[in-house]
This record gives C-alpha cells, sequence and structure tokens, in this order.
C-alpha cells in the first residue's frame, strides 16, 4: 500500500520543475483570490474551457478567455448593466457598482455599510475605452462545437450517458445526485472511524466527491469495506494532453500519510488505492476516532 503511494508520487515529482514542487494549496490556472465580501455571481456551474493560447484579435469578435472575463467584470454585479453612465466604488470593501444603482441603495450591497456615492474615475476612463459588446450580443446563444469530445459518466460503469464535458456536471447532479463543488481541494471528515470498520464487515459505506476545476471534472469515490479504504480517482477534461494528480493526506490521531495518486481519464482504465484501516488506528485506545482525507487536485507536466 504505502510503497504503491511512494512510487507514484515519486513519480509525479520526477515531471515537476523545481520550482514548482511546492505544497498542494491552491492550484488554479485562472482563478484569484476573491474579497469574501463579494458578492458571488449567478453561476451555476464553472467554465470548462482552457484559456486559448492564441492571440487575441477582436476585429474577429475574439472568444477567447481574457475577452469573456472582460465582459463580465464590465458588468454591473447588481442589474448587469455596464458601466458606461459611470462608477462608483465603496471606501470600505472597494467593491464597485453602476451609478444609477449607488443612488438606489443606500447602503454597500457587499459590505452592507453605509455610504456615500464616490466616483471611481479611473476605471471610468478604461470602461469609456473599452470595446465592449452590447448586452443582447452577450446573452445570444452560443454555438455548439461539433468537433468536441464526449465523455462517459464518471460515477457508474453501466450509466450510458454520453454528452459534451459542459453538460456533465448537471447529469451528475440530476441522474446520480452528485454534486459538483467549483474547487480543486476537498476535505472529507469520516466520524466515529472505529465504529465504522467494525461494521464495514457486514455493510460498507461509499463517498462520493466531484470536483471542478482546470476546465475539468473530477470524481472521487472512497469506499469503506471489510476494514479497508478504497480510493479511486476518475476524470473528464477538455484538454487531453494534460494528465493530473491528486494530492493526498490521510490523518488520524495515530498516523497521517501523504501522497500523490495518479487521476485517470478513463473509467475503464484506472488505478486504485487500498489502505488498511488497521494503520490509521491507534492500537492503545479504544475511542472512536476521526480520520481526515484532504484531496487536492493539481496539473502535472
Amino acid at each position: 500500500m504505502f510503497d504503491k503511494l511512494k512510487h507514484w508520487t515519486m513519480g509525479f515529482l520526477d515531471c515537476l520543475p523545481n520550482n514548482e514542487m511546492e505544497s498542494c494549496s491552491d492550484f488554479n490556472y485562472y482563478t484569484r483570490d476573491t474579497d469574501p465580501r463579494e458578492l458571488p455571481r449567478p453561476k451555476k456551474y464553472p467554465s470548462l474551457e482552457f484559456p486559448s493560447a492564441s492571440p487575441c484579435t477582436p476585429s474577429d469578435g475574439c472568444s477567447c478567455y481574457n475577452c469573456r472575463e472582460l465582459i463580465e467584470l464590465s458588468e454591473c454585479p447588481i442589474c448587469t448593466g455596464d458601466y458606461q453612465r459611470g462608477v462608483t466604488a465603496c471606501e470600505h470593501c472597494g467593491n464597485v457598482t453602476c451609478w444609477g444603482c449607488a443612488a438606489r441603495l443606500p447602503d454597500c450591497p457587499f459590505c452592507r455599510r453605509p455610504r456615500t456615492a464616490a466616483r471611481n474615475t479611473a476605471l471610468e476612463r478604461i470602461f469609456s475605452k473599452l470595446q465592449v459588446p452590447c448586452k443582447p450580443s452577450r446573452l445570444q446563444n452560443k454555438k455548439l462545437d461539433t468537433h468536441q469530445e464526449e465523455h462517459m459518466c464518471l460515477v457508474k460503469r453501466d450509466c450510458t450517458w454520453r454528452g459534451m464535458l459542459a453538460d456533465l456536471a448537471s447529469h451528475l447532479e440530476g441522474d446520480h445526485s452528485v454534486s459538483v463543488l467549483v474547487a480543486n481541494g476537498i476535505t472529507i471528515e469520516i466520524a466515529g472511524f472505529r465504529s465504522k470498520v467494525k461494521m464495514s464487515e457486514l455493510r460498507g459505506r461509499q463517498y462520493t466527491i466531484s470536483l471542478a476545476c482546470f476546465a475539468s471534472i473530477f470524481v472521487c469515490n472512497i469506499s469503506l469495506h471489510k476494514k479497508r479504504l478504497r480510493l479511486l480517482f476518475t476524470g473528464a477534461s477538455s484538454h487531453r494532453s494534460q494528465k493530473f494528480g491528486a494530492c493526498l493526506e490521510v490523518e488520524s490521531s495515530y498516523r497521517v500519510m501523504k501522497g500523490i495518486m495518479p487521476v485517470s481519464s478513463q473509467c475503464y482504465k484506472h488505478k486504485e488505492l487500498y489502505i488498511s484501516c488497521s494503520s490509521l488506528l491507534s492500537p492503545w485506545r479504544q475511542t472512536d476516532d476521526v480520520v481526515k482525507i484532504t484531496i487536492t487536485i493539481r496539473p502535472i507536466s
């Protein structure tokens, strides 16, 4: 068990440059640390497209990642209108709204503090020079790419669903009741671990987690059966040549195990990791324990 995880980990670390061999804390291609006071935009599922490496061509109606994000940033988060009528900023949290919304709202919609409408002339000059499409153009239906590859269901082998990557999240949630979390990491806590290990001889337990990051969707299956933990990772990505690994940290009050496990892009050619539950339980304590499994997805060169 430990030799297999060590072998996978050393194989992944050999693929990384020296400047990338840091702890797996946050690996996102395009997101930055956002202000926790910022009002989230109404997106049900994340964008599952990689930033285009081709040069930007505004004259041809460029739809690269930077241009799409710029269009969203040029919209007021309250009325989704443009900032052509003026930009106001909160003196407390720094978030901006259009002049019309600021005149109607006595308090800041982000930090809820009373404020006076203060113009942000620097942003007004920037938005006045941008060639931003009109709102009807932004809301028109997007044409489907006929060259996109079809993906299979990542949860069950006998599921007959096939479709585009952008529709996979809704399939997992609607047909398999698996919520897709927009993040590249998660921590699972299994409380009462000793009692559940004893019951696993008669009845097993299964945990299914799905993460959306790096223009991909990943599914982690954790099962507890016959006093063993089984971990299996599968993923569907819009970039076929990109490989991914899952940084694992399995922690109990008795032992901590760390390593990197490969993420398979095919449901039928996956790699499994089995962990003996006895290696996570203290032989000197008979009280129930909490086992934490921290998972962080990261790209591997």
